[in-house]
Parts: structure tokens; sequence; C-alpha cells
């Protein structure tokens, strides 16, 4: 086989703070990381004492440099170079830190990130890190050479150390090496001839993950693979310490008050600065192409929601703004809102749904309450006279109504029910009817003693909706209605503790600790482990207010937010995107998956505001 002729291949699969990643490189093409396969050679593979000896072998003399000392040198010289200046040996050794000195059998990676997610990168090795840094910092200015303006303090400098190189394997064992959505995964076309680290791997989503899974099928067997770990550190701008990276991304600070307030403006301004002209936010954001995606069922109520949860966040910060924006989206709504004989409902593949109304009823509600601008009165009481007209007599809703039948649909619908409970009694608490709070109580105890049967049974039938709704109407109902709340919430709150990935023993992860097991979702997501926690936040709220232990539940919480302030954009984390500036403050959709949609900044801050309280 001709060296020349090997395609270059790279998977990235991340664990802990470190970075796994697959590659096979030209080396008539004077790259230097180097690994040829042939026939002969993957026979050995077979052998498990040749395996072991490969991988020993492989080890050797692989301790990186740690120290941020370090990292900071070698920043600070990439960007002297690619000014201009010359580069010396003893430049980079002067006053520098014993650990880059030091026999070192790794590569030393230096990447740039310019306008435009524009990256330069360039990797050797050398007798220590130092001499691989300075190959590596030498090559890169060469390449950058009147590329980029002269001033280049504010672009961010990324440098890699090998940390660990694993034993050589076949295409078909590698495809086993990684979970899809989980191991960050990048395929390089043959004529690109590049290697690739974490941060662009991080923008791009499980579809390429899936397509690199199925190439992996399709390799000659004679292309043979090797994993490598690296340690990276980022500094941002020039002056910056630069900081440790855990799958590309920096640390997320201890979750506080201040911290919290900071995370819900950024999310609301994102919201905000991607409003559309009509009123709508921008519904499906993919940020690593920073492009708008159109959506064929861009769904009406996640646009309610997250105009409720605009509300609710001009009122936590005081930004008037906020509100604004949200009776924008409002006015956006209503103009798809059907309405007859005083009833009001959102369609979806033309019927009319319940769970539309209440949140209808929910976000309205508190804009009266937060503004009160009357506005909306007439509509909001349209929205909870239909949840009314479709409560059943033992308490429970019908989820869907047929406007040309004019009948109501009894299909389930999984939140719908919650959905509802909360609206009717928000329309209660800032209109004062108490028919509506009657309703919301009726149903909310029937729906709880439904969920506490599935429980029985051992059904995992989770319900943040009605969590949120029982923790509001637990102070009006009856006793025996207050017992079936309050054993459903408990029940569920224990069953999303129970869970919960505390620990990086039980998350794989470090940076995955503080999301929540689940059947049906192989990745975890941060605005998944929100929507959960939403419902968790209003079990913790009523518990304490019993007088009860809630600090398992409150200790969830905190970890729980630490992994989704993971998944929001911030000036330290966007430094691989094509617009940084439109993408700070959304919230991607996983850790390997850069799309945001507006119902993953919607439950997500929507987490947070109650967290808040709870920290106050």
């Amino acid at each position: 086989m001709k060296q020349s002729a090997i395609l270059l291949t790279l998977v990235i699969a991340l664990a802990g703070c470190t970075h796994f990643q697959h590659f096979a490189v030209d080396k008539e093409g004077g790259k230097e990381l180097v690994w040829v396969g042939s026939d002969q050679e993957l026979k050995k593979l077979s052998d498990p004492e040749e395996l072991k000896r490969r991988q020993d072998e492989a080890q050797k003399d692989f301790k990186p440099p740690e120290s941020i000392e370090s990292a900071s040198l070698i920043c600070n010289l990439v960007r002297a170079a690619i000014s201009g200046k010359d580069i010396q040996t003893a430049s980079l050794l002067e006053n520098s830190p014993a650990e880059l000195e030091r026999p070192y059998g790794g590569w030393v990676f230096v990447s740039v990130y310019g306008e435009k997610a524009k990256l330069f990168r360039s990797a050797a090795k050398g007798k220590n890190a130092a001499e691989a840094a300075l190959k590596a910092i030498r090559k890169l200015a060469a390449e950058m050479r009147g590329k980029l303006p002269a001033k280049v303090e504010s672009l961010p400098v990324k440098v890699d150390f090998t940390e660990t190189l694993l034993a050589v394997e076949t295409p078909g064992a590698a495809r086993q090496a990684f979970i899809p959505g989980v191991d960050g995964l990048w395929l390089l076309p043959e004529s690109r001839g590049e290697y690739r680290l974490p941060a662009e791997m991080m923008a791009f989503s499980p579809a390429t993950i899936t397509d690199l899974a199925l190439y992996f099928s399709i390799l000659p067997r004679s292309d043979a693979i090797r994993r490598f770990r690296t340690r990276a550190f980022l500094q941002a701008e020039e002056g910056l310490k630069p900081i440790a990276l855990t799958r590309s991304l920096p640390p997320v600070p201890e979750v506080s008050a201040a911290a919290l307030k900071e995370r819900i403006g950024a999310a609301c301004e994102y919201l905000a600065r991607g409003q559309r002209e009509d009123g709508s936010y921008d519904y499906l954001y993919a940020a690593h192409r920073d492009k708008s995606i159109k959506s064929k069922e861009e769904s009406m109520v996640r646009h309610v929601a997250s105009a409720a949860v605009m509300v609710l966040g001009a009122e936590a910060l005081e930004r008037r703004e906020f509100a604004d924006s949200a009776a924008r989206c409002f006015d956006f709504v209503l103009g798809k809102v059907r309405s007859e004989k005083g009833l009001a409902y959102l369609l979806k593949k033309g019927e009319g749904t319940l769970g539309g109304s209440g949140l209808l009823a929910w976000g309205l509600s508190h804009y009266r309450r937060v503004t009160g601008n009357k506005e909306y009165d007439q509509t909001a009481r349209a929205a909870a006279d239909f949840v009314l007209m479709m409560q059943k007599p033992e308490g429970t809703f019908f989820n869907y109504y047929d406007p040309v039948s004019k009948k109501p649909i009894d299909r389930p619908a999984r939140f719908y029910q919650g959905e509802a409970c909360l609206g009717l009694y928000w329309y209660y608490k800032v209109y004062g009817d108490k028919k509506y709070l009657d309703a919301a109580i009726r149903a909310a105890a029937a729906l709880s003693r439904m969920r506490n049967k599935q429980l029985r049974k051992g059904a995992l039938s989770l319900d943040a909706w009605l969590m949120q709704a029982a923790r509001f109407l637990y102070p009006h109902a009856s006793e025996k209605d207050k017992k079936e709340m309050l054993t459903a919430v408990e029940k569920m709150a224990q069953i999303m503790v129970e869970a919960q990935r505390k620990t990086k023993k039980t998350a794989g992860y470090e940076d995955m600790i503080g999301s929540f097991r689940s059947a049906t979702q192989e990745l975890p997501s941060g605005p998944g482990t929100a929507a959960m926690c939403e419902g968790l936040a209003a079990a913790c709220q009523l518990i304490d207010s019993l007088g009860r232990p809630a600090d398992k539940i409150k200790a969830a919480l905190l970890k729980a937010a630490r992994f989704q302030l993971r998944h929001q954009f911030e000036d330290e984390n966007t430094y691989y995107l094509p617009n940084p500036g439109r993408a700070k403050g959304a919230i991607r959709a996983t850790l390997t998956d850069s799309t945001v949609r507006i119902d993953h900044v919607q439950h997500t801050v929507g987490v947070w505001l109650q967290l808040l309280k709870i920290l106050e």
C-alpha cells in the first residue's frame, strides 16, 4: 500500500478531562502523526501479548505538561510568532517550568481560531515538550503568514499535549469503541490531510457521528487506526491565564444566585436577539453553522412557553425589555389561536390541544401579573375556559379537540394534563375566580392518584408539570387530595434523585455528572435534565415548605444545574463558532450537538428561576 494514498481518519472520543482521538496520517505528506497498517500488521493485532507490548511502548515518556504556566508560555509564544517575531529555543526555555524540559514522546498541538471559526493548527514532536512546541509554533507561524492581521491579541489560542497513545485497532474494532453521541467523532476528507482536536468536534451534531460509524464499517481492513488522548488548555485572549478544558469546554462556576442571574439574563438576551420581525423566536438555530433552520413542525406551544419564561425572567431580573419581547411573541401566537364561543385553543395537526390552552393561560396570566397590562385578559380567560370545557367528570381532561365536530378526543398525551393544571391555577391566582382553582385541584388530585397507581406497579411515569402544579395547589386542597399530591410528588422526586449520575464513576465522564439516566435517551442532555428538574425544584420547594427534609433534592438540583450550565454558550466556550456573539446565552442540545431550539432555553431558564428562589 502506498502511504501517500492513505485516507486520513480521525475520531475524537472524550473521557474525563481528556480527549481521545483516532488517526491514520499520510507520512509522505510530511505530517507528524503517523500510523500505517498492513494485512501483516493487522494479524498481529489479534495477539493479546502483542497488543500489550504495543500499548506499553506507546505509553513511553507520555507524561504531558499539566500546569497553567506551561500552557501560558506556549500560548504567548504562539501570539509572538504569528505577529512576525523570531522565536528561538532559548526564549521558550527561559524561566520555563521543568516539565517542559523532561523527556516527552508525545505531540504538541498549537491552534489559533480566526474570525468565522477559521482554524490554523500544527503539531510536532521533539525530545521534550519545549522542542516539540517550538517546532509546532514555527510551522504554524509560517502557515499563517499573511493570512491574519498583525494584531492577534484577541484571537483564541489553544495548546494540546498528547497524554496517552493507545494500541492500534482495526476499523471494525474502532467502530465499536465509541457510543454515538457520547464520544465525539469527526472524519476528515482525504484531500485535506489534516487532523482535528476536540473543539471542532463540539460544533457538529450526532448525525455526523452516525455517518462516521457507518464509514468505519466500510474502511479497508488494511487501514489501521490509533486513538490518543490530549490535555488541553485555552487562552481566550492575550493577557489572560489559560484554562484547562473538559470535552473542549471550560469549567463551570459553582452554582450561586449571582451566577444564575447572569446566566438567566444571557439566555433571555439570546431569545430576544433572535426574535423575528413577526414576533416569533428563532425556533431552531445551528450554532456551528450560524444558520437558522426551518422546521416543518414549528411548535406554537413552545413559543408560548418561551414567552412565559421571558416574562418570569423580566420579573426576576427587573428587566422590562424581556416582558416586551414576550408581548411581541404572544401577539404572534395569538394570530394562530383558534377562537370560538369564548374558547381559545392552539391547533396541532388540525386538532385543538389541551396543553396549548393550559400554557396559554399560564403565560398570559403571568404577563398580566408582572406587567399589569390587561391586553390579553380576554384570551387568557378563553384559554382557561377551554381547559374547563375539556375536563372529565372524574377530574382529568381530554387531551385533544376536534374543531369540526366540536367534541373532545380521548387520546393520551404525556404532559398536557399537568400543563392544564398549572394554567388553571395561575389564571385563578391572577384573576381570582375560584372555580378555576377548584377545577385545578380536582384534576391534580385525580392525576396524582393515577400516577401513584402507575408508580406502585413499577411504571416510570414522571410528570414535571404535575409536580409544578401540585406545589401551588397543595395548600388549597383537602387533606385527602393533599395526601395524593404529596405522595406523587415525593415518589417522583425520589425516582429522579436515584436516577441521577452523581459521581464520575456512575456518569462515565466528569462533565456528565448531574445528568439523569434514561431508558429512551442514550446521550444525556442539559435541556432534558432541566425539564425533569423543573419538577424536582417544585418538589424541593413544596417539601421544604412543610418542614420536611429536602437536602437530597437540593443537592441533586445543584449537581444538575452545573451539568446544565455546561450547555450554555458563553464567551469562553464559543471560540470555535463562526458567530460567537449570536450564539452567546443559547442552550445547546447536548455536549456534542450545537443545535439550539427555543424550548432548550425555556426549560433551562425555567428551572434556574426556581433554583434562584431556593438559593435566595
